[in-house]
């Protein structure tokens, strides 16, 4: 059996060291999402439950978003946030 790939170059780094600050985190019924700068594009956000399985999905052009989580269960989540600059992510725990 023979496998191929074609691997793209990715570059992916932890939120916070690029200036994208995720608050309150813990977060209760909602978290915000903020960048140190305007947006020029949209910015595509996912966020997974510990499974892997993608919970939430939303594309925001905002400098400032609010994430909705109140029908979400308490845990822990990853933030996947997908910019032209590169792809981010932060560990996000929702206790209500």
């Amino acid at each position: 059996m023979k496998f191929g790939a074609i691997v793209s170059s990715v570059y992916s780094q932890a939120a916070a060291a690029n200036n994208i600050l995720v608050y309150p985190n813990p977060a209760g019924t909602f978290f915000s999402l903020e960048f140190a700068e305007a947006l020029t594009e949209s910015v595509q956000i996912q966020l997974y439950d510990i499974t892997g399985k993608m919970v939430y999905a939303e594309r925001i052009q905002s400098r400032v978003s609010r994430v909705e989580t109140s029908s979400l269960n308490n845990g822990t989540y990853l933030l996947r946030i997908n910019t032209n600059n590169g792809i981010y992510f932060q560990k996000v725990m929702l206790v209500k």
